[in-house]
């Protein structure tokens, strides 16, 4: 691994709380506590997190806070990772970019607004590189940008979802094969939600709806562990942790895809899952075709078809972060 400096800010999804909250862990009052572990750079619970920022981070965190090569919010190396980007990081970075034979790369937590200003110092600047979650997202980026950038600026890094050995050890499970099925339900209209239910009560199919921002991690988890397949009624991501998380199980999914990213007020291509092979499962882009298409998805499962959890392994282990992030700085 190289040497790197990680930096990252908590205030970025800290600061916007509120003292009243359903959830005491997303209360401001709860901010203390979550400040405690990033003073000494350590994930928190999975299960304290609602926030897709703070999730991506917190893996950052568990990827390489045990990597001696790394330090976090230090000045020690020359390469420099900035997670997040606003305002307030703009005279430190302003700054880490004047020293020549400093590399740095920034994101992909950051405003539209912020992104522009990232653009205009990557313009004058060839030791700095905009990092965007995936390919989708530096598409969307680029069109955002409206040629004011090369796309050899902007670099593409998924967060990493966990250790290869962590991967293995929690696939090596016997299935229940009791004909549960996971729904991942976020950003889409209620009703089709109800359309997809409708169609599993009718066929006497057991479910469970995980509703975005309203759920454990670990609940998550432990239940794409005892079901045989997941549903994704989802809107566009730009990576999807939760949904690469449940792939990291071994849970093959049916995935009703969205393809408009509605981004800033404007809309752009998109897709529910950035990261996808066939291996990982089905994906259908009508509602109404699950009639057309679950018979065959659910029997495909039946015969094994689908290993997403060996896709996660080759890409977006912590070990393959860790090569991407070398070959990024490597290829400055």
């Amino acid at each position: 691994m190289l040497n790197l400096n990680i930096f990252y800010d908590p205030n970025y999804w800290l600061k916007q709380r509120r003292l009243f909250n359903r959830y005491l862990s997303q209360s401001s009052i709860s901010n203390p506590y979550y400040r405690s572990f990033y003073n000494s750079n350590k994930p928190i619970n999975d299960n304290l997190i609602k926030s897709g920022p703070q999730k991506l981070v917190n893996n950052i965190i568990k990827a390489f806070n045990t990597m001696d090569s790394v330090e976090f919010n230090k000045h020690k190396y020359n390469n420099y990772y900035f997670c997040n980007f606003d305002s307030d990081l703009y005279n430190l970075i302003l700054q880490t970019i004047e020293e020549k034979n400093n590399k740095v790369i920034v994101g992909p937590l950051y405003t539209n607004d912020d992104f522009l200003k990232l653009v205009e110092l990557a313009k004058y600047k060839n030791n700095l590189k905009i990092v965007a979650a995936s390919s989708t997202a530096k598409t969307t980026m680029l069109k955002v940008a409206k040629g004011e950038i090369s796309p050899e600026k902007i670099v593409i890094l998924p967060v990493g979802i966990d250790s290869q050995k962590n991967i293995k050890n929690l696939i090596n499970k016997e299935s229940e094969n009791n004909n549960e099925c996971l729904i991942y339900f976020k950003g889409r209209s209620e009703s089709d939600l109800t359309y997809v239910l409708n169609y599993l009560n009718e066929t006497k199919i057991k479910y469970k709806v995980f509703r975005n921002g309203k759920y454990k991690n670990s609940e998550l988890i432990d239940y794409a562990n005892k079901s045989n397949y997941g549903i994704i009624i989802g809107r566009t991501e730009s990576q999807g942790i939760a949904i690469n998380e449940m792939m990291s199980v071994n849970l093959p999914l049916l995935v009703f895809d969205s393809t408009n990213n509605y981004y800033e007020g404007e809309i752009f291509e998109g897709t529910t899952v950035p990261y996808w092979n066939e291996i990982c499962g089905m994906k259908i882009l009508k509602l109404n075709y699950i009639d057309r298409y679950f018979n065959k998805f659910t029997q495909n499962v039946i015969d094994g078809e689908y290993q997403p959890y060996k896709f996660v392994l080759d890409n977006l282990s912590f070990e393959v972060m860790h090569m991407n992030l070398k070959k990024i700085f490597e290829d400055f």
